[in-house]
């Protein structure tokens, strides 16, 4: 068994991580739910097993879809303007053991 396991961001404590990038960890914390219920992106967290902490996570996001490729029932709920891209990928250096 791995000591990780990624799976889709749920209820998961968002609080407690740290990746040492203040504007990754404000996003993580305060943004990405929103990002995820309008369906700009999506999240995965890794989680460590044996605590349940986020140990890191990345988002992915289809911003740079332009709007004539995709079908008017869907478009019409997309945001007219560019969105800014949202893919992050982060870890917390506290999990992990440097080599």
């Amino acid at each position: 068994m791995t000591r990780f396991v990624s799976e889709a961001l749920a209820k998961h404590e968002r609080a407690a991580f740290l990746s040492g990038n203040d504007r990754v960890d404000l996003y993580f914390r305060e943004t990405v739910s929103q990002d995820i219920k309008r369906k700009y992106a999506v999240c995965n967290a890794l989680i460590e097993r044996s605590t349940g902490k986020v140990a890191g996570f990345y988002t992915l996001s289809a911003h740079s879809i332009p709007l004539n490729d995709v079908a008017p029932e869907l478009a019409k709920k997309l945001p007219r303007y560019p969105t800014p891209n949202r893919s992050r990928l982060s870890r917390d250096p506290s999990l992990f053991v440097t080599l």
